[in-house]
């Protein structure tokens, strides 16, 4: 009863929708349901996802926030369900429907509904790019509090140190060492960079720009202000992909940078990185760094601005292997553009098998 209330008030606080109940597949069995708060959560998932699905099994998807709604169109038509979750109160009845036998989340995601649902239901919940914050501990506390048993839980962790905390919060879960699946959408992107045809364009219309390539990546105009100076000393091109092109530098900022080119179409930054020589991530002076994966994966120098640096999993890992540096004073940058170099091994083979290895794992 008291969880009942609890239910009643979720629902009334926080708008969900009841959209799933107009689905009615065939009788499926031994789904697998995927579940994310917001993109970011998502966007971790999608490789397992997309694995789900070419391997033929049943499987579903279901967010929180609207942030994530956008890439919903972008998951394979075959799934069950893709949209937003129920009302807390309704995660049982759900899981029931649609026959869900396990339960996929990520980093540190948890629901009271959900994980009582898959206690009742014994489904067991793998929750990717785990880690041990608060929100875990919370929904064991709610659920302890209403006498409910925790499901059966495990957890695929990126650092080895994460395991006994987790174990310690959670003593009967299973940890994993795992590594985060959007590299492997980060490196298929990158196989598929010269079969890009806009960025081809783009190449061949500056195919004589002089080398070395420096392509500043997501740029806000605090990056641009940081990195003046670099830029101007720079012995190559420097090619600027804005973070938007409405808030897009004025072509003006570059009049004294003969060596500098501003690209004014989105969607070719992964593919410029590509051909660079190294990269900066913008944002690391304003909202918060972009991502790291994605110059990472052609293993060149990459550096940042500070901003929200520790928020991310793949940076503490990058800055250990040399790849990120993080550049707080104009300082930096110079001696980063002076002396950082081709990084040789940053194992992404390695990591690539260990992802595979995971799937395979997570879909057995």
């Amino acid at each position: 009863m008291r969880f009942k209330l609890y239910t009643l008030v979720t629902r009334l606080l926080i708008r969900r929708n009841s959209d799933w109940k107009n689905n009615s597949p065939a009788k499926v069995k031994n789904t697998i349901w995927f579940h994310a708060a917001s993109s970011g959560e998502l966007e971790i998932l999608i490789p397992i996802i997309e694995a789900a699905v070419s391997e033929g099994r049943s499987a579903g998807v279901s967010i929180f926030s609207k942030s994530a709604e956008s890439w919903l169109k972008k998951l394979p038509s075959q799934l069950l369900y893709r949209g937003f979750s129920p009302y807390e109160g309704e995660w049982q009845e759900m899981l029931q429907h649609f026959g869900v036998s396990e339960v996929i989340t990520s980093k540190y995601e948890a629901w009271p509904g959900l994980w009582k649902a898959a206690s009742l239901l014994k489904i067991k919940i793998s929750v990717i790019c785990a880690s041990p914050r608060s929100s875990l501990l919370w929904v064991k506390r709610i659920l302890k509090s209403f006498g409910i048993a925790l499901p059966k839980l495990r957890f695929f962790v990126l650092e080895q140190e994460s395991i006994p905390q987790l174990q310690t919060l959670f003593p009967d879960s299973e940890c994993i060492l795992g590594v985060d699946p959007r590299w492997l959408r980060v490196f298929h992107r990158s196989e598929n960079a010269n079969r890009h045809e806009a960025f081809q364009k783009w190449r061949l219309k500056h195919i004589h720009s002089p080398k070395p390539y420096w392509v500043i990546g997501s740029a806000w105009k605090e990056d641009m202000e940081f990195l003046s100076r670099a830029i101007e000393n720079y012995p190559g091109t420097v090619w600027v992909v804005p973070h938007s092109l409405k808030e897009s530098p004025d072509p003006s900022v570059f009049s004294p940078y003969p060596n500098c080119i501003l690209v004014n179409e989105m969607g070719l930054l992964v593919e410029l990185y590509s051909i660079a020589d190294r990269a900066w991530v913008g944002g690391g002076f304003g909202e918060g760094i972009h991502s790291t994966l994605e110059p990472s994966v052609y293993s060149i120098p990459v550096a940042s601005g500070p901003k929200n640096v520790e928020k991310f999993f793949e940076t503490k890992e990058l800055i250990q292997k040399h790849v990120l540096t993080i550049c707080e004073t104009p300082e930096n940058i110079q001696k980063w553009v002076e002396t950082s170099s081709q990084i040789k091994d940053f194992s992404l083979k390695l990591k690539l098998e260990m992802i595979h290895q995971m799937i395979r794992t997570v879909l057995k």
